[in-house]
């Protein structure tokens, strides 16, 4: 009725297991063409790699949020641009959200010290952007004078917000709370 078909070749497919080796697993056939396999699929803006570990979503979103803050940057001078405020509001405004977008699935990740490290570095470059601090000053003390948590704290907290947005609109069953969201809900009671 509406003309529309699936096109194979652009078809992705990703085998999700935490198996090093899957063997004895053929692709599929569709419309008389193997399909390949992936390593990752773009799905409604989240990275999804085939173990899960969100490794390659984080890196993509921190490599996103550099070049759009890089290219903010070059209207931006110690000396001259936008004030502090207006380059506060561009990283708290855009550049941060790039982060907590679908932070409810992928929040775990941010437990670890690459990933706070990796999301460390982003923030330093917005702080240092906002107090044009020297580049020795650490990011600690920028954070403080700039009332910013640090990036996986934020980041906590958005996917916690989402939960308990699910929640209240009626949008989780009983099952997820209970199963894979108890840990969420485990850091929200904590807070």
């Amino acid at each position: 009725e509406h003309s529309l078909s699936i096109n194979p070749t652009k078809t992705e497919l990703v085998l999700f297991t935490r198996k090093r080796k899957v063997e004895g697993i053929r692709a599929p056939l569709l419309f008389q063409k193997h399909l390949q396999f992936s390593e990752s699929v773009k799905y409604l803006g989240i990275t999804l790699d085939k173990k899960l570990n969100w490794s390659k979503h984080i890196q993509l979103k921190a490599e996103k949020a550099n070049r759009a803050f890089w290219q903010s940057r070059r209207a931006i001078g110690k000396l001259w641009g936008p004030s502090p405020k207006a380059v506060l509001w561009l990283y708290t405004a855009v550049i941060r959200p790039m982060f907590c977008y679908g932070a409810i699935v992928w929040w775990p990740r941010t437990r670890l010290s690459t990933t706070v490290a990796l999301l460390n570095h982003v923030q330093r470059l917005a702080c240092l952007a906002c107090t044009g601090a020297m580049r020795t000053t650490p990011t600690a003390v920028m954070e403080a004078l700039l009332d910013l948590p640090p990036l996986d704290l934020h980041v906590r907290e958005q996917a916690i917000l989402a939960f308990l947005r699910l929640k209240n609109k009626g949008l989780l069953n009983s099952r997820g709370i209970e199963g894979g969201y108890s840990r969420i809900l485990g850091e929200a009671i904590k807070r």
